[in-house]
């Protein structure tokens, strides 16, 4: 709209809200058919297109302190509901010449955990584990350098393995989260506001269907705003001395999957 007065463009939102619905009707209509044509191959010009972010270090949070407790009840950090993670890298933009048509998106959680001192003692018993005092390292940096991580795949409450061999299997480790679609430009949550975890969840490996039809027009600028609600390991770190022997860190990959689109202003110009 360069060039054109605030009234105008106040003029023109009416039929530009209209053309907006039209647009998702007929991607709504193309995801009925199938994937679309890519855009060597059809004037549509869309391409397979995709947005990860990643969050962390996250260290282990608790939702509340057991003063009478151990280990982790007492001594883990509290998580801040007001505060989210941000991405490390960057927030998805569409650029200026093109939208993205969010189609599905699935989050993975990457666990590092390491020990500073064995053996350690978990419901009476010693349990040795493997030392390594220096620090973690980041998720991509090498294994000899203390990085790299393993899949965690459960994202809910932890349950009760019977498994009776061995007291390390007394859990799982978790990780509890919600999120906040945030657009810079417009000062808005395209979900309004925080919703759970789950819906971002499409399994092991598989992605999970998006709001229905949903178009981020150019210049937009999502925030993927995630909010940890808890952190938590296996009963292993139960006693002061197991929790404070361990160092944990936590990442997740929340990846957007969709097609960019490059259409044309209504004004003639491609945008």
């Amino acid at each position: 709209m360069a060039g054109q007065d605030i009234f105008q463009g106040l003029k023109d939102l009416p039929f530009r809200r209209f053309a907006l619905a039209q647009m998702n009707r007929a991607d709504d209509m193309v995801e009925r058919l199938g994937i679309p044509a890519l855009s060597d191959q059809y004037a549509g010009k869309e391409e397979p297109a995709a947005f990860s972010c990643i969050y962390g270090p996250i260290p282990m949070l608790a939702t509340r302190t057991i003063a009478a407790g151990t280990g982790f009840d007492k001594l883990a950090s509290l998580v801040d509901p007001s505060t989210p993670f941000m991405p490390t890298v960057a927030n998805p933009l569409t650029g200026s010449d093109r939208s993205f048509k969010w189609m599905d998106w699935n989050t993975a959680a990457f666990l590092q955990w390491g020990w500073d001192a064995s053996p350690v003692i978990v419901q009476g018993l010693p349990v040795a584990v493997p030392v390594n005092t220096a620090p973690l390292g980041d998720l991509f940096d090498p294994v000899f350098d203390n990085g790299g991580a393993q899949v965690l795949q459960n994202f809910s409450q932890s349950f009760r393995s019977y498994v009776a061999s061995s007291v390390l299997n007394a859990n799982q480790p978790h990780v509890c989260f919600e999120i906040d679609l945030y657009d810079v430009k417009r000062g808005r949550s395209i979900t309004n506001g925080r919703v759970p975890g789950q819906v971002a969840l499409g399994g092991a490996y598989e992605f999970k269907k998006a709001f229905g039809p949903s178009r981020w027009d150019p210049d937009t600028e999502i925030e993927p705003r995630v909010y940890i609600t808890e952190v938590k390991m296996t009963d292993v770190l139960s006693t002061d001395a197991a929790f404070n022997a361990t160092k944990v860190a936590v990442y997740l990959n929340i990846c957007f999957r969709g097609f960019h689109s490059f259409t044309e202003h209504p004004s003639g110009a491609e945008y």
